[in-house]
C-alpha cells in the first residue's frame, strides 16, 4: 500500500495514513521485542500516524479462541477470533474517527485485522464513503470466513478484490457484485528487469551452469517450503547438481525447516542456500538467479512474488488452489501443482528443468502478461476511478486491470 499511497500523493491528492508501530501482524497477537517509533512522519508527500497497541493477546484469550473455533464453534467466535487478530488500540480507533471528518473516501485494508472494523467506524460515524482493499485469503476458513468481516463488507461502498476467486467468495456471502472490481497489485515495472543469470548466479555465489530453484517468501508453513523441502531429495536425485535458494525472514516455521535442512545427507545440505531476510536492491539478482521459482502457498489472495519472478524473467511454480490459478496460466508462463503434494511438485521441477533452455521463454510470457498492464502508471488510474465511484455512489464491476486503461481514466478532486 505504502506504493499506492506516494503515488497517489504525487498526483495531487492528499493521503494521511494511519497505522501501529509494529513490524509485522503476528505482533498483534503474539508481542514483539521489536517495535517502530510511535508517533507522526511525513514520507512521500503522505502523512503517516503510526499508533501503539496492546502486544500480545493475554493468555486467557488464546485459550478462549481456540475453544471457541477449535471445538465449540461457540456463538460470537468470530468477533474473539477478530479481537484476537487485533490490533487492538484505542488510539488508532479515536485517531480513524477524527481523521475521516475531513477526508473524502476512507480505505480499510487488510483482513482479517481490526483495521477493517476501526476503517467502518470511522465511516459511519462520519457519514463517509468507505472502501475496503480486503486482501482475501478466500481458503483459509479460521481467517476470514467470520460473519462479522460480511457485514463490514456489505457495508462498503466499494471493494477491490484481486482475483474473480476473491471477488466470488464475496458475493457469495450477499455483497453486491456492483461494488466490487478487479485490480492485481501494482508494480513498479521499471526497476526490475531480467539480469543475465550466469551473472545474478555468480552474485549469490552459484555456479553459473547449475540449475538453481528458488523459494522467496517468509519461511511460513503455509507459503509450501515444506512441500519443497520434500520435493527436492527426488529432485536431486534426477540431476544432483540443482541447487535450492531460500529467501525470506524467519517465522515460527523455520525451527522446522532448520531441522529438515539438518537431516540431509551433506551433499544435499549443501546444495541449500539460506539467505534470509533480503534487501530490495537484491530482488532483481534474487529472482534472476532462479532458473525456477517456487511458491506453493494456499493462502494467497494475489501472490506479488510470482509477478515479481515474472518481471525478472523468471517462469514459476504455485499451487492448483485458491486464487493462483488466476494468477498463472499453466504451461505458458508457469506450472500449477496440487498443494502439499511433494511427489507431484518434485517431477514438476524434474520436468522443467529437464527443458531449461526453453524456461526463460515462459518467463517472457509472465513479463509480457504484468507489463505495463500492472505498472503504478496504469493501476493508479483505477484506484482513483474506484475511490471516485465511492464517492458518487457509482457501480464499480466493470474495472479490470486486464481491461484497456482508457476506458477508466479519471481524476479525483483533493
Amino acid at each position: 500500500m505504502e506504493g499506492v499511497a506516494t503515488r497517489l500523493s504525487a498526483r495531487g491528492h492528499r493521503v494521511e495514513v494511519i497505522s501501529t508501530n509494529a513490524l509485522s501482524c503476528e505482533a498483534y497477537a503474539f508481542g514483539a521485542s521489536e517495535l517502530l517509533p510511535a508517533g507522526t512522519t511525513v514520507a512521500g508527500g503522505v502523512t503517516v500516524h503510526r499508533v501503539p497497541f496492546r502486544p500480545g493477546a493475554p493468555r486467557w484469550l488464546n485459550k478462549l479462541h481456540y475453544h471457541a473455533w477449535t471445538r465449540r464453534r461457540l456463538p460470537f467466535n468470530d468477533v474473539i477470533r477478530t479481537w484476537w487478530n487485533g490490533p487492538v488500540s484505542k488510539e488508532y480507533d479515536s485517531l480513524a474517527r477524527s481523521a475521516a471528518a475531513h477526508a473524502d473516501v476512507i480505505l480499510g485494508c487488510p483482513l482479517p485485522t481490526m483495521n477493517m472494523l476501526y476503517a467502518y467506524r470511522a465511516a459511519v460515524k462520519n457519514g463517509k464513503p468507505l472502501v475496503y482493499h480486503p486482501s482475501t485469503h478466500t481458503l483459509d476458513d479460521w481467517g476470514y470466513h467470520r460473519r462479522i468481516q460480511e457485514k463490514w463488507m456489505r457495508a462498503a461502498d466499494a471493494i477491490i478484490a484481486h482475483t474473480e476467486v476473491e471477488r466470488d467468495f464475496w458475493t457469495a456471502r450477499r455483497v453486491d457484485p456492483r461494488r466490487i472490481a478487479i485490480l492485481g497489485a501494482p508494480l513498479d515495472t521499471q526497476s526490475m528487469n531480467p539480469v543475465d543469470k550466469c551473472e545474478a548466479k555468480h552474485a549469490l555465489g552459484i555456479p553459473a551452469d547449475e540449475p538453481t530453484v528458488l523459494f522467496a517468501g517468509q519461511e511460513g508453513a503455509h507459503k509450501g517450503i515444506g512441500t519443497l523441502l520434500g520435493a527436492m531429495p527426488k529432485v536431486w536425485r534426477s540431476e544432483p547438481r540443482t541447487n535450492l535458494v531460500i529467501a525470506g525472514a524467519r517465522t515460527m516455521f523455520s525451527e522446522t525447516v532448520d531441522e529438515i535442512v539438518a537431516s540431509l545427507p551433506a551433499e544435499q545440505r549443501a546444495r541449500v542456500y539460506r539467505l534470509g531476510r533480503f534487501e530490495a536492491d537484491l530482488k532483481q539478482t534474487l529472482f534472476s538467479a532462479g532458473d525456477l521459482f517456487v511458491n506453493l502457498s494456499m493462502h494467497e489472495s494475489w501472490g506479488i512474488v510470482f509477478t515479481e519472478a515474472w518481471l525478472a524473467g523468471t517462469p514459476v511454480v504455485g499451487a492448483r488452489s485458491g486464487s493462483t490459478p488466476c494468477v498463472i496460466d499453466d504451461g505458458v508462463d508457469g506450472f500449477l501443482v496440487e498443494p502439499g503434494n511433494s511427489d507431484e511438485l518434485a517431477g514438476c521441477i524434474i520436468d522443467a528443468l529437464a527443458i531449461r533452455d526453453d524456461l526463460p521463454r515462459l518467463g517472457a510470457n509472465g513479463r509480457a502478461k504484468i507489463v505495463p498492464a500492472l505498472d503504478y502508471e496504469n493501476i493508479i488510474p483505477l484506484w482513483e476511478t474506484i475511490f471516485d465511484r465511492a464517492i458518487r455512489g457509482e457501480p464499480v464491476d466493470d474495472i479490470d486491470w486486464r481491461k484497456p486503461i482508457s476506458e477508466f481514466r479519471t481524476q479525483i478532486s483533493n
